[in-house]
C-alpha cells in the first residue's frame, strides 16, 4: 500500500521551516558592544584552556603507556638473559662431568 508520503520531503520541509526562519536571519550579536566582545573572548580562552588540558593528557598517558611496555619489554629481556646464562651454566656442568 503507497501512501504517497515521502519522508525524505517531509524531512526537508521541517528543516526548512527552522533554519529559512526570520530568527536566523538576523545577527544577535553585536560586534560592537564590549561585554559581549569580553564574553567572546572569554568562552575562547575557556574553550582552548580545555583543548590544551586534554592534548596534555593525552600526551601523559601515551608517555605513561610507553615507560609500561618499556618497562615490560625490559623485564622480559632480563628473564630471557637469566634463562639464557643457566641454560650456559648448565651446558658447562655437563661438559664438566664429562672429562672426570
Amino acid at each position: 500500500m503507497k501512501t504517497g508520503h515521502d519522508p525524505a520531503v517531509h524531512g526537508a520541509k521541517l528543516e526548512d521551516r527552522n533554519y529559512n526562519n526570520e530568527i536566523f536571519k538576523k545577527r544577535s550579536v553585536d560586534p560592537h558592544d564590549p561585554q559581549q566582545q569580553q564574553a567572546a573572548v572569554t568562552i575562547q580562552s575557556q574553550y582552548r584552556q580545555h583543548s590544551a588540558k586534554s592534548e596534555v593528557k593525552a600526551m601523559r598517558e601515551e608517555d605513561a603507556a610507553t615507560r609500561i611496555q618499556a618497562g615490560f619489554r625490559g623485564f622480559i629481556d632480563r628473564e630471557q638473559v637469566r634463562s639464557m646464562k643457566r641454560e650456559m651454566k648448565k651446558a658447562k656442568e655437563r661438559k664438566s662431568t664429562y672429562y672426570i
